[in-house]
């Protein structure tokens, strides 16, 4: 399901869907983590709403299994890899 910074504020799959999916033991994949968008970039970044950082740390911060995540390059690849480090993700929601 998708788990980005801006789901908080519109129909919230972070504060509606999650929590239920937690409670019945169902595991919950993340993804649209950047938002999306046709251009590989994601709208969040393209529009800077936030940066590639924010916006992957937000979703690991989220009660979610799994983060699905686009690696079209060696650079992406390690940038998700940094971003996914336990020291370089918020405290994690519960």
């Amino acid at each position: 399901m998708p788990i980005n910074v801006c789901d908080y504020h519109y129909r919230s799959f972070v504060h509606q869907v999650v929590p239920e999916a937690n409670k019945r033991q169902i595991a919950v994949i993340g993804m649209k983590s950047l938002g999306g968008g046709s251009d590989h970039k994601g709208r969040l970044v393209a529009e800077k709403v936030c940066t590639v950082e924010e916006a992957r740390r937000y979703s690991l911060s989220q009660p979610i299994a799994s983060l699905v995540v686009g690696i079209d390059s060696m650079d992406v690849l390690k940038q998700d890899i940094a971003n996914a480090a336990p020291s370089s993700r918020w405290p994690r929601r519960s």
